[in-house]
């Protein structure tokens, strides 16, 4: 792994799991993060991709102003695993784009500390990201319901989203750092402090 230069770094991991905890804690360390998911819900604003959105799913995915509306669009795709995969193979491709060209971007300035790629489909994604490490964050199923349902999602549509997702074990095979998040804040804070004195980047040398 890299210790000096710009490094890519892959955070994941199931719904629920706290991945974008993990990333706000890194980007409180002084990393630069990547949200892919803040890369969809501005492609889903309206524009291109959600008139493709609105022609492959319905015109009643967009609301009134042409932006796609996330909750009527997720009951249709977390039920059929099929849609899911063809929302997919709209929507990454742009946000895969997006995130290289701010990645490019970066590296034009001179950046050369750590760009962490928040994304729940690093794994799973058919064109891979050009990552120099990957982590996975994984937590007990009965703690990311806790948190799904104290985000006010339904038990049952909290599950059926996390079967929808691939398995931690099989986002595990391929993590070179697997974050427990277990336990408290604390607790995970600590872990990729941990995490950031392996790959030599504590918190003095974090930006390069």
């Amino acid at each position: 792994m890299k210790l000096h230069g710009m490094f890519i770094l892959g955070v994941t991991g199931g719904v629920g799991s706290g991945k974008s905890t993990v990333a706000k804690i890194l980007a409180e360390r002084g990393a630069h993060v990547l949200d892919a998911d803040a890369i969809v819900h501005d492609l889903y604003r309206g524009g291109p991709t959600a008139q493709a959105i609105a022609k492959a799913f319905g015109p009643d995915t967009l609301d009134a102003s042409g932006a796609v509306q996330r909750a009527k669009l997720g009951e249709i795709v977390f039920r059929d695993p099929a849609r899911r995969r063809e929302l997919e193979q709209l929507v990454h491709p742009e946000v895969r784009s997006r995130v290289l060209q701010e990645i490019e971007a970066l590296r034009r300035e001179g950046f050369a500390g750590i760009v962490v790629v928040d994304a729940a489909l690093l794994v799973e994604s058919s064109h891979p990201y050009p990552l120099d490490a990957l982590v996975v964050v994984a937590a007990a199923a009965e703690s990311r319901l806790a948190r799904l349902e104290a985000r006010g999602m339904s038990r049952a549509e909290a599950s059926r989203r996390m079967a929808a997702q691939a398995t931690d074990e099989e986002k595990e095979r391929r993590a070179d750092f697997v974050l427990r998040n277990d336990g408290s804040l604390e607790d995970l804070e600590a872990r990729v402090d941990e995490m950031l004195h392996a790959l030599g980047r504590d918190r003095r040398t974090l930006l390069g």
